[in-house]
């Protein structure tokens, strides 16, 4: 059928198409005219534009998250720092900038060639970080040299490329505690740049610092923040281009603070507990046992964290890492000891459970007892006599636990040991922790080649041997015994933004019952109770009228009686331990503590425990009101 192109709707339809090439025209139309203004009138002007200027990125370094204690207190912070950086996209004369650079910051040419080499492997307009954390004296001396530059044509002083960028360092404002948990942070190295580029692409450059121990590694996702950037537009001379004409090339974006970590740490419980080391060495970890939170974690000796925060000298790190006390050893987590006789609640909970020994069942201790063609001593020379089950506890009684071991076997004290956290990683959020060992017959057969032998089941029993825990596992076994449920420590609280907004929070999952029946707990507890409020216990000298705690020292050898008459130049002196918690009817804190070569629990080890439990005891008032009485009542 022909069209009708009188038709009014044929005549809607050619207006459309008008329309459609006008917009069409139009579009065009705008594009030459803008091509002809930027080419034409303004040509002269961009083409000396790209010959006398150039794009200049400041990089916007973002302040690295806040490490707080449990009472938001910050135990790591930032403070300013000013970098000397350089940019290769900008460097004119790098041979005048070496000679400048020597006699200004004293940096070797050799040092600055190293550096750039490193650099030239990322693009030209990364920034290459020659020294960090500069004096600011040293900062306003380049600045101005840099501004007079601008208009001074000599040659020798060209520091083209070279600028001074303020970006956060770390600080420490409640001094250095709690150092080898907190960990340092570092330059990143190449190799740890190639392997974050992969994970988190854009947000890692060369200079950067990064996580390399303990917390600041551990949660480095974190912590790190996003740097921000200015581009702009600067002349021959450095000075920056600022008019309508390069707007157009400017761009900004905003750094990104890191967010912060809200630890379970009590800083107030930490001081105390590092305060009464009084230069000794060892480890302590304080739980509640209630959450599995850590309230303290010390390892003595240690580094001074402002020696790793900035400039970290070959010399330093030398000093450091060569030291004999072993500083960077987190001997919390990492130190494995014989456990001593901290483990015969160990040995008391299996013995209960497997029928062994009953409660009012004695043994007679004479002063130790005859097995193999040897002597096992107990520690009272004398003995202690017709013993029970409470009674050995509390005073420590060795020869009950020799008897004891023959009947259970290392099999059936490994079984509980291991339920109790000992000879395994507890779980804990943050790397390089040790898992001691708890011996079996089946793992000396398969590391020795060789058959258990009855005598050895006397030596683990009261923790020597081959038994080796942490202060944390330690921590950990009374925690769980106080309670008698599963617990996992942990160190995160919460965790949140810049503004103080909590973006996560550690999840307090419920705890799992161990199998050990309450009758066993009874016995064990008042055992331990009396380890200290009684006037036999081994820690008598700690109590005190104010709360009740319950406990057990420990003395563990480092190497036998006939070793130490061999040794020479080395400290063979006993490790002291000491494991309690308090209040005895309610617990809210356990400790597990160590001092290395201390001799005895009770008077180097538990005089520590006692002086962080009674800080805790202040802290939370749970000290009972004392009755005041007025005049004539």
């Amino acid at each position: 059928m022909p069209i009708d192109f009188s038709d009014s709707k044929s005549g809607e339809r050619s207006k459309r198409i008008s329309f459609a090439f006008a917009l069409v025209f139009f579009f065009f139309l705008t594009v030459i005219c803008r091509l002809f203004y930027l080419q034409i009138i303004k040509g002269n002007f961009y083409r000396n534009f790209s010959s006398i200027h150039t794009m200049k990125e400041i990089k916007i370094p973002a302040g690295r998250g806040i490490i707080f204690d449990r009472n938001h207190v910050a135990i790591a912070e930032n403070r300013p720092s000013f970098d000397l950086v350089i940019i290769p996209q900008h460097v004119k004369n790098l041979e005048a900038i070496k000679n400048a650079l020597g006699k200004i910051v004293n940096i070797s040419s050799e040092t600055i060639d190293s550096k750039w080499k490193e650099g030239m492997r990322q693009p030209k307009f990364y920034p290459i970080t020659l020294v960090s954390d500069i004096s600011y004296d040293t900062a306003v001396k380049i600045r101005g040299l840099k501004v007079s530059q601008a208009d001074d044509e000599n040659e020798n002083l060209d520091l083209r490329g070279v600028e001074v960028v303020v970006r956060p360092l770390r600080s420490y404002p409640q001094g250095p505690i709690a150092t080898n948990t907190l960990g340092y942070i570092a330059e990143i190295s190449e190799k740890e740049l190639l392997k974050r580029q992969k994970t988190d692409p854009g947000r890692y450059s060369l200079g950067d610092l990064v996580g390399a121990a303990g917390i600041e590694k551990y949660w480095e996702p974190y912590l790190k923040g996003t740097d921000g950037y200015d581009l702009k537009i600067v002349d021959a001379a450095g000075r920056e281009i600022d008019n309508d004409d390069v707007a157009i090339f400017r761009e900004h974006r905003d750094s990104e603070h890191g967010k912060n970590v809200v630890l379970t740490i009590d800083s107030r419980l930490q001081k105390v507990a590092e305060e009464k080391y009084a230069g000794r060495s060892g480890g302590l970890v304080a739980l509640d046992p209630r959450t599995g939170e850590v309230l303290a974690i010390v390892s003595l000796p240690s580094y001074n964290p402002d020696h790793l925060a900035s400039n970290v000298s070959h010399s330093i790190w030398a000093e450091i890492v060569s030291d004999t006390r072993n500083l960077l050893l987190n001997r919390a987590i990492q130190g494995t000891y014989p456990p001593g006789s901290t483990f015969k609640i160990i040995t008391s909970i299996a013995a209960l459970e497997e029928g062994v020994v009953k409660e009012d069942e004695s043994i007679f201790c004479p002063g130790g007892m005859q097995y193999g063609g040897r002597f096992f001593k107990c520690w009272r020379k004398g003995g202690h006599g017709s013993t029970s089950i409470h009674r050995a506890i509390a005073e420590s009684c060795d020869t009950f636990y020799y008897q004891l071991s023959l009947k259970l076997g290392v099999d059936k004290i490994a079984k509980y040991a291991k339920m109790f956290g000992m000879g395994k990683l507890t779980g804990l959020d943050l790397e390089g922790e040790k898992s001691g060992l708890v011996p079996t017959s089946e793992w000396k057969k398969r590391v020795f080649k060789e058959e258990w032998q009855p005598g050895e089941n006397l030596s683990i029993s009261v923790g020597q041997g081959y038994d080796t825990a942490t202060p944390l596992q330690n921590a950990l076994m009374v925690a769980q015994v106080a309670m008698g449920k599963k617990i996992t420590p942990h160190l995160l609280k919460e965790i949140e933004n810049d503004e103080g907004d909590v973006v996560f929070t550690h999840p307090n999952k419920e705890s799992e019952p161990l199998p050990i029946s309450q009758h066993t707990l009874d016995i064990v507890h008042a055992g331990m109770r009396d380890a200290i409020q009684s006037d036999g216990g081994t820690a008598h000298g700690i109590r005190t009228p104010d709360y009740e705690m319950a406990g057990k020292t420990g003395t563990a050898q480092v190497i036998s009686e006939e070793g130490k008459s061999r040794a020479r130049g080395i400290n063979t002196g006993d490790h002291a331990w000491f494991v309690v918690y308090a209040p005895y009817k309610d617990p809210q804190i356990a400790i597990g503590v160590i001092v290395e070569h201390g001799g005895f629990g009770a008077s180097a080890a538990a005089p520590i425990a006692r002086a962080v439990l009674d800080e805790y005891i202040k802290i939370h008032k749970l000290l009972p009101e004392k009755v005041v009485m007025k005049g004539g009542e």
